[in-house]
């Protein structure tokens, strides 16, 4: 019976590629969509978020300070907050993995420099400047989220990322909501 499933599914996938060539596809697109998604490395993972969580909390504060809006300053405290609890989550899932990981505790050149440009941006543009960040830093995070969710080296981050995406959708949809009010 075995046999015949193995025959079964190599009928299958040769049917596809068949097609998918009879079509004018390529084979090898075809087998890249059949093969199974790769793991995403643990150590990659805790450092982008870990660098998206430190840069999330340090362009909050500079926002509660310089932010003009009520609303925008609001949204910087929930910055400040949850992504401290995210690096906390993340932290904990590693020990519990114990896989000898640090999240970034220093920010790199890349986010240094968003950060000086937050501090000496004008007064009057510093809202909508800092929200466009938001939405762009939280479409990135969402996707990394999603991602190591589905496919993630640790199951632990694993679940951990499957537990931050919908925050992230959350903190992505208000800062698209508040741009928005500021255009």
């Amino acid at each position: 019976m075995r046999a015949v499933h193995v025959l079964s599914t190599a009928a299958i996938a040769g049917a596809l590629l068949l097609g998918a060539c009879s079509r004018g596809s390529e084979p090898e697109q075809m087998l890249a969509s059949l093969a199974p998604t790769p793991q995403i490395d643990p150590a990659n993972y805790v450092q982008t978020a870990g660098m998206s969580d430190l840069f999330e909390v340090e362009a909050g504060k500079v926002a509660g300070r310089r932010a003009r809006s009520g609303e925008v300053r609001s949204f910087a405290r929930m910055m400040v907050k949850d992504h401290t609890a995210s690096t906390r989550k993340i932290r904990d899932a590693v020990a519990a993995s114990n896989l000898g990981i640090r999240p970034p505790t220093a920010l790199d050149p890349q986010h240094q420099e968003k950060l000086a440009e937050l501090r000496s941006a004008p007064r009057a543009e510093f809202d909508r400047l800092y929200m466009e960040g938001q939405v762009e830093g939280h479409q990135e995070a969402l996707k990394l989220q999603q991602s190591y969710g589905e496919s993630g080296g640790d199951p632990n981050l694993k679940a951990v990322a499957s537990q931050l995406a919908p925050i992230v959708q959350h903190h992505l949809d208000e800062a698209q909501t508040i741009l928005s009010g500021l255009q």
